[in-house]
């Protein structure tokens, strides 16, 4: 699916937008709701599947509206991270840090 939308396959294309119409319905809410500035998306499909994946979350994002922003402005709330697979990996440290991987692991 990912080289599909890479290359401009239609179908391909057409179910990203399918995919992302749920994550920015969530992400819209949120930044209506509690006021984030930056979303920064990770993980291994986003980041596999890149630009194509954000400008479908960026199409429906902008479809839906999002409390009087423009379409310059949802633009600029997102962005696709950097594909270095270590999101994961600093998440857990954080939780370990801050004494909660303990209870995580019984």
């Amino acid at each position: 699916l990912a080289a599909a939308a890479k290359r401009g396959d239609r179908f391909a294309l057409s179910v990203l937008d399918y995919v992302t119409l749920p994550m920015a319905q969530v992400l819209n809410v949120l930044v209506g709701s509690v006021g984030i500035e930056k979303i920064i998306i990770v993980g291994g499909f986003a980041l596999g599947v890149g630009p194509p994946y954000l400008r479908a979350l960026h199409r429906n994002w902008i479809r839906l509206g999002s409390f009087g922003r423009t379409a310059k402005e949802i633009r600029g709330l997102v962005t696709l991270g950097i594909p270095d697979d270590h999101s994961g990996l600093i998440g857990a440290g954080i939780l370990v840090q801050a004494g909660l991987g303990n209870s995580c692991l019984t």
